[in-house]
């Protein structure tokens, strides 16, 4: 019948005797199908149990590879929690500062017993967004930071902080600007004139008497073209030109219209000048006022030919 029956016999007088057959069809069925499907749980169990265990092996080496990585980096990388604690710091930070030995950062960094009022490290808790700001550490160091927030494999929310050195650099961006400010110390002392022209003739730089002898703020000079503050534009334009092509001119004769209608005779000197890369920038040029020479010269040639005597001159 193709079913299936729990069979019950017994003898109820000698030579006799009874059977009672149950359907247990249904039932076999069900302990079948419960037997196939913990055969195939059960092989399940097995394959996640590898699975897993293949997956805990490829994060123990992704955590080893990325702890090699970190260890590795020229800059300071830690891990903090939420109550203060570093649960991991990379070789740089542990030579810095030495191991935390289970203490908190503001413990065994200042020998506090309460967080640092002025550190913005534990600012990523509060607003969820990377954090970038500056620290002077406890080595004499300025460190430029940069915090994350960190989820670790147990769902744990962290602080991934970095911090690179750039105490040199400060330093480098200090000396730059006293140099660039010295710089500009004897620019402006200069009585002279002095223009910076870039290679389409455009001002990029003025000292004050350059402003006095144009009646031009150094704003309104800057970006506007060097010709256009001379009696003779087109002149102007050849002589920065010549600069460009041979490297410098001397004694360039040139006349500066004041805003206001004064002219000031000048004889230009210019030069070329360089980046690191040997590139050439610009053009430097210093103007000398020859105004009153040339006063003088037309003053004493009236006096010359208002004589009644023959004079002449004569060279070495």
């Amino acid at each position: 019948l193709n079913k299936y029956f729990e069979v019950y016999a017994y003898s109820p007088v000698r030579g006799q005797f009874a059977a009672i057959f149950m359907d247990v069809t249904a039932w076999k069925k069900a302990e079948k199908s419960l037997q196939e499907n913990h055969a195939k749980l059960e092989m399940q169990v097995q394959q996640r149990t590898a699975e897993l265990q293949d997956t805990m092996l490829s994060l123990a080496d992704e955590r080893k590879r990325f702890h090699e990585m970190l260890n590795a980096l020229p800059a300071y990388v830690i891990l903090l929690t939420a109550d203060y604690h570093v649960s991991f710091a990379n070789h740089y930070f542990e030579k810095r500062f030495g191991k935390s030995g289970g203490k908190r950062c503001y413990e065994y960094l200042f020998g506090r017993t309460e967080p640092c009022e002025t550190c913005e490290t534990y600012t990523v808790l509060k607003t969820g967004k990377p954090h970038h700001w500056e620290w002077n550490g406890p080595d004499g160091c300025i460190y430029d930071i940069s915090d994350f927030l960190f989820t670790d494999i147990d769902g744990s929310k962290l602080i991934l902080e970095m911090g690179i050195d750039i105490t040199e650099q400060i330093q480098a961006q200090k000396a730059l600007h006293a140099t660039f400010r010295y710089a500009r110390s004897l620019i402006e002392a200069s009585l002279d004139p002095l223009v910076t022209i870039n290679a389409e003739g455009k001002i990029t730089d003025v000292n004050e008497a350059t402003e006095r002898v144009t009646g031009c703020r150094r704003e309104q000079l800057v970006g506007t073209d060097f010709s256009d503050y001379f009696s003779e534009p087109q002149k102007a334009r050849e002589g920065y030109e010549q600069v460009f092509s041979e490297g410098s001119v001397t004694d360039y004769p040139l006349t500066i219209r004041h805003r206001d209608g004064r002219r000031t005779d000048v004889l230009y000197n210019a030069t070329i000048y360089k980046n690191e890369a040997g590139e050439v920038q610009g053009v430097f040029a210093a103007a000398r006022d020859i105004t009153a020479q040339k006063q003088a010269w037309q003053y004493a040639r009236s006096l010359i030919e208002a004589s009644l005597d023959p004079l002449v001159t004569i060279n070495a």
